[in-house]
């Protein structure tokens, strides 16, 4: 669940059949194409803080409705694609420091933890040469922390598993997911305490004499060992405008024999891997959730254009099989929705996401509670390219099973609620990217290729905007690794303690590598611990995107800002849209003068200019150098626990090597 408190209020929704259909105003003249920062801040805007980390930069960063930054955290690598606040004002993060067997979009491979004063409490490595965390993590109640990895299965693995050997290549490898508890243990080790891998639900048709042999059609349960979504798979110029964006971590030694014969030629299946393309990264699952009450884990899984939902009430063993768990199902799908394709019970016209990101419950007490929301990316979609978010209602019997009619693929057939632009081509990106649902009713939506974040009402208005100005530094794969691949150097030690105040162990970690523990006999379980009897000072959170009731100031932001901007020298000045009423430009983290951005009139849709989001290199979002890319934002209330904690306190100085000013800020 994305949000950590219940609510002590209730938002009004008006129930709805059938889809609603978000229909903005039409497009109005805006603000010029390269202002960013704060672009808009109407009254009716759920007033609170959003977080995010730029994928080009090592900070993360928190700021309030006038788009100053109250608070940041800074680490030595480049985010792995998440990050959580939790209710103790700590950051929960993933880094991006794999191991050289992986490379691909979303790459991971460390779970970091800062406290609110900036210092490094937890820093544990999950990549070795034969797995590596991608894309999210999930905190749990119990304070483990459920981490989506990759896991490298041979050639002969893969053709004993019934995959068909013409599609790995000789010299090729398959990297299926994995999803792994991990207890945190000191101030660098961890303890696997359940496990589930896809590779033990799998089925396939095309050798009698392999494992795993069955109809594909009479198991949606299970995973076609032998899907293929060639058709999707990247080529070497997108490929390379995602290393520009810092989605892709180094450069594959196997891209330019994979690419050879045109620039343009999709990699083959036998490829190591690319950010969604290759043949390697078979599933890319690039977000998971968790329900603490059904005790379930949905999973984002690109590759196959799906949801999937699985049981997290079993032990490791029973999620190894086909028993067991509170839904008696063991390890196998509960639910998938998006391609029926998949386990063909569908067509093409029956498919419904298109390279989606970011699915998550919408939680207790908030409008819509129980659905689906899920960033519709729209990469390949046969009506043209646009992005939506959309929210479904799962079908369920009156046991809470879902319901999946034999030999028919499962529903629903309509949404509850989408939103997407009313001029398509303004709201487009194919990669990355996010939304959350707010107390108030309304969709936060990070459109992460442009580093756009802003807030949608339920009928489609823009009121509030903001475009990321932190613009990265680091090279289009991240920061080099270090020297010694399991320490540090002390040099790169002394710049951590530095920059967090105090010293703090950061050593690659050995522990909790090995085999999963099957026996799961110490297993905390997470479902017991409810989110309402959960500390709110404690290390574990009841979710990623806290909120609580739809109340406070217009504006919360405290007397003096907590934290400082990024050296003004890194970040262009931010251009006030015309005829705003907002203040002058001025430097990010610097308020306008009415703390508002108004477009009186209308409300300009999809880039600052009302036009397509265009990058460099032309096309919506698609220049080679896009640099303000976010992965996802989150919006906290201002009476999330974390929050007042953060702002009770002085925050740490910035990076001195930055060139950034230390704080001058004092406890409000």
């Amino acid at each position: 669940m994305r949000f950590g408190v219940l609510l002590r209020t209730c938002v009004a929704w008006a129930s709805v059949t059938g889809a609603v259909h978000a229909q903005p105003p039409p497009d109005r003249p805006g603000p010029d194409e390269s202002s960013r920062g704060l672009l808009r801040n109407e009254p009716s805007a759920f007033q609170g803080y959003t977080l995010f980390a730029p994928l080009r930069r090592t900070t993360t960063y928190l700021i309030d409705m006038r788009g100053e930054v109250v608070h940041s955290w800074e680490s030595r690598f480049n985010p792995g694609n998440s990050a959580y606040l939790l209710p103790d004002g700590s950051l929960l993060r993933a880094a991006r420091d794999p191991h050289p067997n992986f490379h691909g979009g979303g790459i991971g491979g460390r779970i970091q933890r800062f406290d609110r004063e900036g210092r490094l409490v937890w820093d544990f490595a999950y990549a070795d040469e034969n797995k590596c965390h991608h894309h999210d993590i999930e905190p749990l109640p119990s304070g483990n922390v459920l981490v989506l990895a990759w896991e490298r299965k041979t050639r002969e693995e893969a053709i004993a598993a019934g995959r068909n050997p013409e599609t790995i290549g000789e010299r090729g490898v398959l990297w299926p997911d994995h999803v792994v508890e991990i207890e945190p243990q000191g101030p660098d080790g961890g303890r696997v305490v359940w496990a589930w891998h896809s590779w033990d639900h799998l089925v396939q048709d095309f050798d009698p004499t392999r494992a795993n042999y069955g109809k594909v059609e009479d198991h949606p349960e299970r995973i076609d060992v032998n899907f293929d979504r060639g058709s999707t798979r990247l080529t070497r110029p997108e490929m390379q405008r995602l290393r520009g964006l810092g989605y892709v971590g180094g450069d594959d030694p196997d891209e330019a024999e994979a690419n050879r014969g045109g620039a343009d030629r999709p990699e083959p299946q036998g490829a190591r891997g690319g950010p969604d393309g290759g043949g390697a990264d078979w599933h890319h699952t690039n977000a998971i959730d968790y329900h603490p009450k059904l005790d379930q884990i949905v999973l984002s899984v690109l590759g196959f254009n799906e949801l999937w939902i699985i049981d997290h009430s079993t032990t490791t063993a029973e999620a190894a099989g086909h028993t067991g768990g509170r839904a008696g199902r063991g390890g196998d799908l509960l639910y998938r929705w998006g391609n029926p394709q998949t386990y063909r019970r569908g067509k093409a016209s029956d498919q419904r996401l298109f390279g989606q990101h970011d699915v998550q419950w919408i939680d207790e007490g908030l409008p819509g509670a129980g659905h689906l929301l899920i960033f519709n990316n729209g990469r390949g979609r046969p009506d043209g390219e646009y992005s939506s978010v959309d929210e479904l209602a799962t079908p369920v019997n009156a046991d809470g099973k879902y319901v999946c009619p034999q030999g028919e693929a499962f529903g629903p057939k309509e949404l509850v609620w989408t939103y997407a632009a009313r001029d398509r081509r303004t709201f487009f990106s194919g990669h990355i990217s996010g939304a959350q649902r707010l107390p108030n009713g309304h969709t936060l939506i990070c459109s992460g290729e442009q580093g756009r974040m802003f807030e949608v009402t339920r009928e489609g208005d823009v009121v509030w905007e903001y475009r990321n100005p932190f613009l990265g530094a680091a090279g289009p794969g991240g920061p080099p690794r270090r020297p010694g691949a399991d320490e540090r150097p002390e040099a790169d030690s002394a710049r951590d303690s530095e920059s967090s105040g105090s010293a703090a162990t950061n050593v690659r970690n050995t522990t909790g590598e090995g085999a999963d523990d099957k026996d799961n006999a110490d297993r905390k379980d997470a479902a017991s611990q409810g989110a309402e009897g959960k500390d709110a000072g404690s290390q574990g959170t009841e979710g990623k995107k806290p909120a609580g009731k739809n109340a406070g100031p217009s504006d919360p932001t405290p007397a003096k800002p907590v934290g400082q901007p990024a050296n003004p020298a890194e970040v262009p000045a931010r251009s006030a849209p015309s005829g705003t009423g907002a203040s002058p430009p001025g430097g990010p983290g610097k308020a306008p003068g009415s703390g508002q951005a108004r477009e009186p009139g209308g409300r300009p849709e999809g880039g600052p200019g009302g036009g397509p989001e265009r990058g460099p290199g032309g096309g919506p979002g698609r220049g080679p150098g896009s640099a303000e890319a976010v992965f996802r934002a989150t919006r906290f209330p201002a009476d999330f626990p974390g929050i007042a904690r953060l702002l009770t306190r002085p925050a740490p100085s910035e990076t001195a090597d930055k060139g950034e000013p230390p704080s001058q800020s004092t406890t409000p």
